[in-house]
């Protein structure tokens, strides 16, 4: 007999849309697959490998179909190898089964009867898009770890060399990948998708095709170089899996895969298979990181008394890899301050579009208790050398223009830097009884202005 009952919209929704990563359940369609041909009573009655191997040779489907479902059921044996589905991959064939979900999913995406941009409305697209996005964001994760494992153990091993996986001939393509030393390699990465922030009004990010990643620098080093700036210590990356291919046969059975890591703020796109596809970013989690991590209210305040731990000169942070094509903004924060005082000014300047394709935002954090004129001729002298390391013949964007934004004592700073005095201030200074010492920090300041 039939019956009938009635799903609330929120019922419907879930019904549509849940699946392995949303409810720990296979989605509806994998399940309606699994029926169609049968194999609930037979080798999908209890969840394994065999489940996959069936459904890859049953007959009676379409390539979409078939795909998508394989996708999930991969998901599904390498969540049960891990688990948990956010535990990093440590063994070569945890890694694999997350590649073979990145590969089902790859080819659903791109060697099926339909074009990406055809299925754009579909729920479908979605979740196996999700699958591909976290299966990436396992993989790189999974072989990181095991490049920083082996540099541990191999003084001759650098971690940036491409990574090995049983069964697999590995490239890398790190086109654009920036740090702040070149011979500099990330301690750690963290997928975006796993930190959640206290204090940021809003998460702001762009939908597409990659894991979202966070790479942990040391940011030490800046201070032990004796350099006046620092880059982003938590870069924002993108990475994804391509796997090499010019039919769905051979994308199937090629053990050749292609690991490719990008910059999202200089690349909102990239081309696969003759389609231009969107670059998924996050760009709160590698700036929330940093002001979470950094520590920067309570050493303002011990700069502010003179105490210990706090810092004694101006220091320039940059909030991306520096952009010859983007003009600057600098911020200057107030008395007692440091750069969490923009924590929502500089999210919100992140997460524009159009102020993030046309600026990028410096912090320069300076100690409050050194007097105005010592502050400006220093964070002067910061600047200039920070542009003179970036740009030597100031011929770029970044070096025109650049945009000034002070709080309170910052903005009576900013005031300063772009303003002239001309001899006025050198001719008030001679007419007073000055020590040689003063007469010079004067003379710095002035001839800085």
């Amino acid at each position: 007999m039939v019956g009938v009952s009635s799903l609330t919209p929120g019922e419907y929704i879930a019904l549509k849309r849940g699946d392995l990563l949303t409810t720990g359940e296979l989605s509806a369609a994998t399940q309606e697959t699994i029926h169609v041909i049968g194999l609930d009573e037979g080798p999908c009655r209890e969840p394994s490998q065999n489940c996959v191997v069936a459904l890859a040779n049953a007959l009676g489907i379409d390539d979409e179909r078939r795909l998508s479902a394989l996708a999930e059921l991969w998901l599904q044996v390498a969540m049960s190898r891990a688990g948990s589905s956010s535990n990093i991959p440590r063994s070569e064939t945890d890694i694999n089964a997350w590649v073979e979900v990145a590969r089902h999913a790859y080819a659903y995406l791109f060697f099926t009867e339909r074009s990406p941009g055809e299925r754009a409305f579909e729920d479908r697209q979605m979740q196996v898009r999700d699958y591909y996005n976290y299966a990436v964001q396992q993989v790189i994760s999974g072989l990181f770890q095991q490049n920083i494992a082996a540099t541990e153990t191999s003084a001759g091993l650098s971690a940036y060399d491409t990574p090995t996986l049983a069964g697999w001939n590995i490239t890398t393509d790190i086109a654009g990948l920036h740090f702040a030393d070149d011979n500099d390699v990330p301690e750690e990465l963290i997928p975006a998708s796993s930190l959640v922030f206290s204090g940021l009004r809003s998460t702001y990010r762009r939908d597409g095709f990659g894991a979202e990643l966070v790479a942990v620098m040391d940011d030490s080093l800046a201070l032990h170089r004796a350099r006046v700036y620092s880059e982003m210590p938590f870069p924002a990356l993108t990475a994804l899996l391509h796997f090499p291919g010019e039919d769905l046969a051979q994308v199937l059975s090629t053990d050749a895969l292609d690991v490719i890591i990008r910059n999202p703020y200089q690349d909102d796109s990239i081309e696969l298979h003759g389609q231009q596809v969107p670059l998924a970013a996050n760009f709160t989690a590698g700036y929330g990181l940093w002001l979470a991590k950094s520590g920067f209210s309570r050493q303002a305040l011990r700069s502010l008394l003179g105490q210990r731990q706090g810092i004694s000169r101006p220091h320039l942070y940059m909030m991306q890899p520096f952009d010859p094509e983007r003009r600057v903004i600098l911020m200057l924060h107030g008395l007692g301050s440091s750069p969490e005082a923009w924590v929502n000014v500089d999210n919100e300047v992140l997460g524009d579009e159009t102020l993030r394709q046309n600026f990028q935002i410096w912090q320069v954090y300076y100690p409050t208790n050194m007097p105005l004129a010592l502050n400006h001729a220093r964070i002067r002298s910061t600047v200039a050398e920070t542009l003179q390391q970036f740009d030597p013949t100031s011929e770029t964007l970044a070096s025109q223009g650049i945009v000034l934004i002070g709080h309170s004592m910052g903005g009576v700073l900013a005031r300063l830097m772009v303003s002239s005095s001309g001899d006025s201030l050198w001719r008030l200074v001679e007419s007073h009884d000055l020590s040689q010492e003063q007469l010079t920090l004067v003379q710095e300041h002035l001839g800085n202005r």
